[in-house]
C-alpha cells in the first residue's frame, strides 16, 4: 500500500468515526451504551478521540444534539445533564458553543416558567435601585426599553396579541406581531421591570402600572402596548427581539395565577 493510498484509509477512518459520533448523539443523549460503542469503533478504525478532532467537526456534532433537544421545545434538568455529558465527551469549552448555550439557557428558564418556577432579580440588583418593593413582591425580569405615548385608534389594526385572563400565553404566538409606533412620542429611555403584582418602567423616573390597570394589554415580539383608555397608550419598546415570552408569561401568570404551579393542569410543550 502507497503512502497516499495509507493517508486516504486513515481519512475515510476517521470521517467514519465523525458520522458515527454524531449519529450517536443526534438524539441528545450519550448513554454508556453508546459510549462503549464509539471507543470500541475508535480502537477498531485507530483514530484519535473525538475530544481531538478539529473545534468546527465537535461543534457540529454538539449543534445535532442541541437542535434535537431544542426541537422539543422545553430542557429538563435531566435533558441539560444528557448534553452537559455530550461537551464533555466532545471536548467543548463553553465559550466555543456560546450561541447554543445561551438558546438552552432560554429554553430552561422557559420551560421552569411555564411550569411555575418564575426567575426573579436579586435585590441587591442596581436596576431594583430607587424601585421599593411591598414586603410580598418579587422582582422578577428587567427588559431594556423605550417607554412611549401614543393615541389610541381604538379597532384591531396593529393590536398586536392581547393577554386576557383564563387563557395562558402560549410561547412564540407573540412572535407575529411587531409594534406599531406610529405618532408615538418617546418619553424615557431604561428598564421595564415585571415584579409580581405590577410592571414598573424605570427611566428618568419609576412609573408603575399594576397588571389590572390597563384597559387591555398587547404583546409584540419587541414591545409592549397598555390601552389606557381616554384615547391613550403606553408603549414599550424593548431593545431585544428575543424576550417576548418572558413578558408574556409573567402577564399571563399575573392575570391567571391558578394556571401555573404546582396544582395547576400540565401545559401543552407541543
Amino acid at each position: 500500500m502507497g503512502l497516499m493510498d495509507m493517508f486516504k484509509k486513515k481519512d475515510s477512518a476517521k470521517e467514519t468515526y465523525r458520522e458515527e459520533v454524531k449519529k450517536a448523539v443526534s438524539d441528545g443523549k450519550l448513554t454508556p451504551d453508546k459510549m462503549q460503542r464509539l471507543e470500541a469503533l475508535k480502537k477498531e478504525l485507530d483514530v484519535t478521540a473525538a475530544s481531538q478532532d478539529m473545534t468546527m467537526v465537535r461543534r457540529e456534532q454538539y449543534q445535532a444534539a442541541a437542535d434535537a433537544v431544542k426541537a422539543t421545545g422545553k430542557l429538563t434538568e435531566k435533558e441539560e445533564k444528557e448534553l452537559q455529558r455530550i461537551q464533555a465527551f466532545l471536548g467543548l469549552k463553553d465559550a466555543q458553543i456560546a450561541q447554543d448555550k445561551a438558546e438552552l439557557g432560554r429554553l430552561r428558564i422557559l420551560t421552569e416558567m411555564r411550569t411555575g418556577k418564575f426567575p426573579s432579580i436579586s435585590p441587591e440588583n442596581t436596576v431594583l435601585r430607587g424601585i421599593k418593593l411591598a414586603d410580598d413582591e418579587i422582582g422578577h425580569w428587567a427588559e431594556i426599553a423605550i417607554m412611549l405615548e401614543g393615541q389610541d385608534p381604538g379597532g384591531t389594526i396593529g393590536m398586536g396579541l392581547r393577554l386576557v385572563k383564563n387563557a395562558a400565553y402560549q410561547v412564540g404566538t407573540a412572535n407575529a406581531y411587531t409594534l406599531p409606533m406610529k405618532g408615538a412620542t418617546p418619553v424615557s429611555e431604561g428598564h421595564l421591570v415585571m415584579t409580581s403584582t405590577r410592571m414598573m418602567f424605570k427611566g428618568d423616573k419609576v412609573t408603575g402600572f399594576a397588571y389590572d390597570r390597563p384597559e387591555e394589554i398587547n404583546l409584540y415580539k419587541d414591545g409592549l402596548r397598555l390601552r389606557m383608555g381616554g384615547g391613550r397608550a403606553v408603549l414599550f419598546k424593548f431593545r431585544s427581539v428575543e424576550n417576548a415570552d418572558f413578558i408574556g408569561l409573567l402577564i399571563s401568570k399575573a392575570q391567571n395565577p391558578r394556571m401555573f404551579g404546582e396544582d395547576a393542569p400540565s401545559l401543552d410543550f407541543s
